[in-house]
């Protein structure tokens, strides 16, 4: 009688265990290849660096900045930030351990996704075969294996969005309060903006959706429940002397709009033009989100808002709003992260409407043929698209691993070993202060709290800069001079000794030490014979005739 029930359950699990084994060896052969090709483990983005160090300086020191000196705004996921900061607690400043997090939350995204499926799916072979196929997506399309090598928040992001998303379609589908959900989405409501600040748009669809429904009550608290969030966080820095949003947000997106001579005019574009640029830059995405809309569209024509009582349609139009909103207010960047949790809830919501659809049509042959061939292109354009969106992302990460190791942690370790604790200057932060514990100047503000006055102020200077540079008796200086002349508006004023390159791909990149004065740099130059950073490098140093 066991054994009658286990074969069925079994096969019922089927779909997720073959999606978890692909995202499984995906992981493990991507992360093998870069061990062995670096000879050590390293993330394929600087950014998770600056995460793991503000959570070991406040697991070891009780200081939430990215070095033990100050307090800093650094990171825009201040959640994830005190989770690594509780696993350091618990377990030492353990190197994987972002990576350890951002696997178990890729199984999270698998886990809720199946069971948002099978809650739209039989029990058939063409039911089991149709969730595999679109858990399978879900793996490549969202690039869960890259994410997992990034180490960063955003799978445990797109996990518990993806939650909040499918309980809330719930909610406004049945439009009655449910105690458990309603509470379990109102806490969802308060973590997601303190793990990713874009997360907002989702609290303010649900919160319509419940005005809509004429739950007052539960739109007023899910709004409440962001705003705790946003504002304990905005408060507390406001307290240490810091700006209320985080400094990522204000430094990348927030003052390049203002700060702008065509300010109006960006803005203009941001709510026209941008949404529509963005969304063409990524064929997945933007595959999905026509795709959602035009079912939408149908749905609303035939049902008028009563299609809005299904709760698969709700996550669909979530989804198709929500995409809009990000690409309107945030930004898809580098590594395919930003945009990764919008895939996971696109292919989720329109995968179970896919899988609900032969139930739903009509019982006439030609109607069934040619929602067969849509059906049929669709998922071969879908996955067309995801597994050239897979394939690009996974190069992507691992040439990006070898480029964080020659271009970031040469450097770093250099400096940790010539320079212990000294006042020092960095662009790329986050192996500089994972390496050492530097008193740090920070150009571009995220180390460094006094910068982003200056720069809202205008008066972020090649002169201004430099003296503060003197102030805080910096001695050298690790610059991309490209950036730094685009951001501070000149080249760097100090004395260049010495140019570190390396080629990944076919990339070229270079960083360059700079000294204070020719005295500095000789001794500089002496740090760099004399010492020996530890690591599989590829780093040409070239001293400048100077300092040879």
């Amino acid at each position: 009688m066991i054994a009658r029930n286990f074969a069925p359950l079994a096969v019922r699990h089927l779909p997720l265990a073959a999606a978890v084994a692909l995202y499984g060896a995906l992981t493990a052969i991507g992360a093998i290849q870069v061990w062995q090709a670096l000879g050590e483990p390293i993330y394929a983005i600087d950014d998770v660096h600056i995460h793991m160090a503000i959570a070991r300086n406040l697991a070891l020191h009780g200081v939430y900045g990215v070095t033990p000196w100050e307090t800093t705004h650094a990171s825009s996921s201040p959640l994830w930030v005190l989770l690594l900061a509780l696993g350091f607690a618990l377990v030492g400043p353990w190197y994987l351990l972002p990576g350890v997090l951002a696997a178990v939350s890729c199984i999270a995204v698998l886990l809720i996704a199946n069971r948002i499926l099978r809650a739209d799916a039989g029990a058939g072979f063409g039911d089991l075969a149709g969730r595999g196929f679109v858990l399978c997506l879900i793996v490549a399309g969202a690039s869960l294996p890259p994410l997992t090598w990034q180490a960063m928040e955003h799978p445990l992001h797109a996990a518990l969005l993806l939650l909040a998303a499918w309980l809330g379609a719930n909610a406004v589908a049945q439009g009655r309060p449910e105690r458990w959900r309603d509470i379990a989405l109102m806490l969802l409501c308060c973590a997601l903006p303190a793990l990713r600040y874009e997360s907002l748009w989702l609290t303010a669809l649900l919160a319509a959706g419940m005005v809509w429904r004429r739950r007052y009550l539960m739109a007023a608290g899910l709004i409440a429940a962001s705003a705790l969030s946003v504002c304990v966080i905005g408060f507390w820095a406001m307290g240490k002397g810091l700006t209320f949003l985080p400094v990522p947000i204000l430094a990348k997106s927030v003052a390049p709009m203002l700060l702008s001579e065509n300010s109006i005019v960006r803005l203009g574009a941001k709510l026209v033009w941008h949404p529509i640029w963005r969304l063409g830059q990524q064929p997945l995405l933007a595959l999905l989100f026509i795709s959602g809309g035009v079912y939408l569209g149908i749905m609303l024509w035939r049902l008028r808002l009563a299609a809005l009582q299904q709760a698969a349609i709700v996550l669909v139009a979530l989804f198709v709003a929500g995409t809009w909103l990000h690409a309107t207010f945030a930004t898809f960047g580098w590594g395919s992260r930003y945009e990764a949790y919008l895939i996971v809830l696109g292919l989720c919501a329109l995968g179970a409407i896919a899988l609900r659809l032969p139930r739903l049509l009509d019982a006439k042959r030609g109607l069934h043929q040619a929602a067969g061939v849509l059906a049929g292109f669709a998922a071969a354009l879908t996955l067309y698209t995801a597994l050239g969106r897979a394939q690009a992302t996974y190069v992507n990460a691992q040439n990006a691993s070898a480029e964080v190791l020659n271009r970031d942690f040469y450097a770093a370790r250099f400096l940790a070993m010539a320079y212990p604790r000294e006042s020092i200057m960095a662009m790329n932060i986050g192996a500089v202060v994972w390496a050492g514990e530097p008193h740090l100047l920070d150009p571009v503000a995220l180390g460094t709290p006094a910068i982003m006055p200056m720069i809202f102020e205008r008066r972020l200077t090649v002169e201004t800069l430099a003296a503060l540079a003197r102030e805080r008796n910096v001695r050298v200086f690790a610059i991309f001079d490209d950036w730094f002349a685009q951001w501070v508006g000149g080249p760097p004023p100090w004395v260049k000794v010495v140019t570190l390159e390396t080629t990944i791909g076919r990339r070229s990149l270079t960083l360059s030490l700079y000294a204070r004065d020719q005295a500095e740099g000789r001794i500089l130059a002496e740090n760099l014979r004399k010492t020996d950073p530890s690591g599989r490098f590829s780093v040409k140093t070239k001293l400048l005739p100077a300092f040879e």
